[in-house]
């Protein structure tokens, strides 16, 4: 399940694009059919079946009950399983549908300068990083100076060849194919 985090300030800009573009969110756009919505000490595991979404909260850990919704103008509840009361039940749903529209259709700011090459430090292995996928506010047209060949994209085939190690040991690596596992999950950032 692909996990989208978002902090206060992040969740009013979008609230902000979406009350001007009430149309745009109004079309229930579906970039992504499940995720798990986390604003600070707020989370919600959101699953959306067609025109119908079902959210499970969680606030600082502790479960606060699933509610399901059907997308529509107006949004309507039809189930609420939980202790929220007046414009708090539907905070949720309102913050799902202004995300999903704003992935979709928010304008894209572009950036002139080139981007520069990251050096890292020689020796020693990498640590594991937790991986974003940053949502994109702009877009650079200069590719960075140098830098190494682009990823190929899809399945691709990788030739036999030899593996030599620091012990002088050699193995021979034969050809196989890569890009055929799932998508991995993916972590979104504003």
């Amino acid at each position: 399940m692909n996990t989208v985090l978002l902090s206060w300030k992040d969740a009013e800009k979008i609230f902000k694009w979406a009350y001007e573009n009430k149309s745009m969110m109004y079309q229930f756009p579906e970039p992504l059919k499940n995720i798990r919505l986390v604003i600070e000490k707020w989370e919600a595991k959101i699953q959306r079946y067609g025109n119908k979404v079902k959210i499970h909260h969680w606030y600082d850990g502790k479960a606060k009950g699933t509610q399901e919704f059907k997308l529509g103008i107006p949004i309507t509840i039809i189930d609420n399983k939980t202790d929220f009361r007046g414009p708090d039940k539907m905070t949720m749903v309102a913050t799902y549908a202004a995300l999903m529209a704003y992935m979709v259709y928010a304008p894209k700011e572009i950036i002139k300068e080139p981007a520069k090459m990251a050096v890292h430090a020689p020796g020693g292995p990498r640590k594991a990083g937790k991986g974003y996928t940053y949502i994109l506010h702009r877009i650079s047209n200069k590719a960075p100076q140098g830098g190494h060949h682009r990823s190929p994209q899809g399945t691709f085939t990788v030739r036999g060849h030899h593996r030599h190690y620091k012990n002088g040991k050699t193995i021979w690596i034969r050809e196989y194919t890569k890009g055929t596992g799932e998508n991995k999950e993916r972590t979104y950032k504003l």
